[in-house]
């Protein structure tokens, strides 16, 4: 499992313990370059599918856009991977676009965050700090 290079460029934009932690602790090699004539070529016709549909506000457009949604599902559908969210499919939203509809509008498989944790038969535990 792994992201790309633009989800830890806004990961890093942040002021906030998350970019701390992303900082110290995560390998480069955790974020994949999308720097990719296909992975571009995918986030090219995502971005012209999103500015033609109708439905979405175009702040929703300009979100999208700006973000690093986009280039994460060019990525999955370039390189024939499953993207992992929260998001959920909901083809009459207008304030956002969501992942998922992206996603059934380009053929890329995806699954939510806890399907993907059952599925790899992850485990937590919880353990008592010592004094």
């Amino acid at each position: 499992m792994h992201s790309i290079d633009r989800v830890k460029e806004e990961l890093e934009r942040g002021a906030d313990e998350l970019k701390d932690w992303v900082q110290a602790t995560m390998p480069t090699s955790c974020f994949a370059s999308s720097d990719d004539v296909e992975v571009i070529e995918q986030y090219s016709q995502m971005q012209l599918w999103a500015h033609q549909q109708g439905q979405f506000t175009e702040s929703a457009k300009a979100e999208f856009a700006a973000k690093a949604d986009a280039w994460l599902i060019a990525y999955a559908k370039a390189k024939h991977l499953v993207l992992v969210t929260h998001e959920v499919l909901d083809r009459h939203i207008q304030r956002k676009i969501p992942m998922p509809n992206v996603c059934d509008a380009f053929d890329v498989v995806y699954i939510d965050t806890f399907v993907m944790l059952r599925e790899l038969e992850v485990q937590f535990h919880w353990r008592v700090p010592t004094q």
